[in-house]
């Protein structure tokens, strides 16, 4: 018989003290000093020049980078009778004129693209970098495509039209999108669905078509996702980007979009968006980008206990994590860096890890094989702390 003394351990509870050690040692690794000095002084509601210079002795811009020191550009923007110095502001404001005309190069593409679904009937949402830019077109961002939602049954003849133009594509993985590019750049990502998975996906797609509202931007007439729509895009966004490494220059751009969205719709519905991520099965998804942000930024994100609050599937989640930044992704990176010529020559070595790779993005979907496969990496002694 079990002993009526020994403390119940409740999972939960331990899943979400998990998950908040990876989000700690996440912030360690992709925040730096510098970066929440820059942070702190960007997001703060009433700046005065005092927190600028504070700011500017700690973060250097040429350290920086221009995708972060651009974040300074919104800054004066807000605040005109802020001044950032002799060194760092003409660098600054020159950093604004130069993703000005990068962005106007990704825009063209989508222009091109967008009159061409626009004469052939396809209506299409705008959403990420795009839809935000439409929004706030005086504020330049980092940008390297768009990204446009397709109706159902409408993507072989938007990938056609494209080909017309004299796009190129290569269909393969992700299975939700086509992304249209040119010899030298990316153009267009076509997306005929939000994500490869998903519990109801056509539910989903067909509110956000049913709530946008008709928008003309850059020569194009197209649809503008609601808020809350655009609010629960952006989070599910931030975390895709942080699992998957990719963009995270441009990672603090979707703390803008998020305290812009809700600046500019104070009574944002937060019910839509928790009904969102349960369509697309990325509740967890959603409440990790809120945490991430709330570290960054404290309180950024309204009262995610009440307003995003946590899954069922919490500890799966969490498991997913570690079970990716271990062992998934270094294998993934590295047989993105295969050879030809390494997989000609130990074709046995380079086979067994393409096969394995090829296994485990099979299984990771199962959540009774990751937890599997990391209670037996622990028993053998190998990585499972995150």
């Amino acid at each position: 018989m079990p002993c009526c003394k020994c403390p119940k351990v409740d999972t939960r509870d331990m899943a979400i003290s998990s998950l908040a050690a990876i989000i700690e040692r996440l912030y360690h690794q992709y925040v730096s000093e510098q970066d929440q000095a820059l942070l702190d002084l960007v997001f703060k509601r009433a700046p005065v020049q005092a927190d600028v210079d504070a700011c500017l002795q700690k973060a250097d811009i040429e350290v920086l980078g221009g995708n972060k020191s651009l974040l300074l550009s919104y800054l004066l923007h807000e605040h005109p009778e802020l001044r950032l110095g002799s060194y760092a502001e003409p660098r600054v404001r020159g950093l604004m004129r130069y993703y000005h005309f990068q962005n106007t190069r990704t825009l063209s593409h989508f222009a091109r693209i967008g009159k061409a679904l626009n004469r052939a009937g396809i209506p299409f949402v705008l959403f990420k970098g795009g839809a935000i830019k439409a929004l706030r077109p005086e504020l330049s961002r980092p940008m390297g495509d768009t990204d446009i939602l397709l109706p159902p049954g409408t993507i072989r003849e938007a990938v056609r039209l494209c080909e017309g133009l004299g796009y190129q594509h290569i269909h393969g993985k992700p299975t939700h999108a086509v992304g249209m590019h040119t010899d030298k750049e990316d153009a267009v990502d076509l997306h005929y669905l939000l994500f490869d998975e998903g519990r109801d996906m056509a539910a989903l797609q067909a509110g956000i078509f049913e709530r946008a509202k008709a928008h003309k931007a850059f020569g194009v007439d197209f649809l503008l996702p609601c808020h809350e729509d655009l609010f629960f895009l952006v989070l599910t966004n931030f975390t895709k980007n942080l699992h998957d490494h990719t963009t995270l220059g441009g990672l603090y751009y979707a703390l803008c979009d998020c305290r812009y969205l809700l600046d500019a719709c104070p009574s944002l519905e937060f019910a839509l968006v928790r009904e969102n991520a349960h369509l697309g099965d990325k509740e967890m998804e959603v409440r990790f980008a809120a945490d991430f942000m709330n570290r960054v930024i404290p309180g950024i994100i309204p009262e995610p206990e009440r307003n995003l609050p946590y899954a069922d599937k919490v500890d799966d989640f969490c498991n997913l994590l570690v079970f990716d930044e271990n062992f998934y992704m270094p294998l993934r990176h590295e047989c993105q860096a295969m050879r030809v010529a390494e997989l000609r020559n130990y074709p046995c070595l380079h086979g067994r890890k393409i096969v394995k790779f090829l296994f485990m993005d099979k299984m990771r979907r199962f959540p009774g094989f990751v937890r599997w496969y990391l209670q037996r990496q622990k028993t053998k002694g190998g990585k499972h702390a995150f």
